[in-house]
């Protein structure tokens, strides 16, 4: 499992770890690119890769836990906080 948080903080090294978990070349171009879309992003792109299609590398990571959240989400936070603290104990 990757992390967002961790990839963010340091997109080489985890990059570097897939690479190697996947018997791949880490190539330092994986840490930045073009900005805009690529054919293979498809029809839901405009809808979903906005600003992945703004940007030319990874953003700096934010930390969002202190945001305000309504009572209808902040239920769903407390049931898939369950199931991403079993996820997290793999890493």
């Amino acid at each position: 499992m990757i992390s967002s948080e961790n990839l963010l903080k340091n997109p080489k090294e985890v990059l570097s770890d897939v690479c190697e978990f996947s018997k791949m070349k880490f190539n330092p171009q994986m840490l930045s690119w073009r900005k805009g879309g690529i054919v293979e992003d498809g029809v839901w792109a405009k809808h979903w890769y906005q600003n992945i299609h703004n940007s030319d590398g990874f953003s700096q990571w934010v930390n969002k836990s202190s945001e305000e959240i309504n009572a209808n989400q902040f239920e769903l936070l407390e049931q898939a906080t369950h199931y991403y603290q079993q996820l997290i104990s793999f890493l």
